[in-house]
């Protein structure tokens, strides 16, 4: 349950971090 909450909290973040990057 960890895992999910982990890659639904960084889903967001990556999403953010690659249109910063782009």
């Amino acid at each position: 349950m960890n895992l999910f909450v982990c890659l639904y909290l960084n889903l967001p973040v990556f999403i953010d971090y690659g249109f910063d990057v782009t």
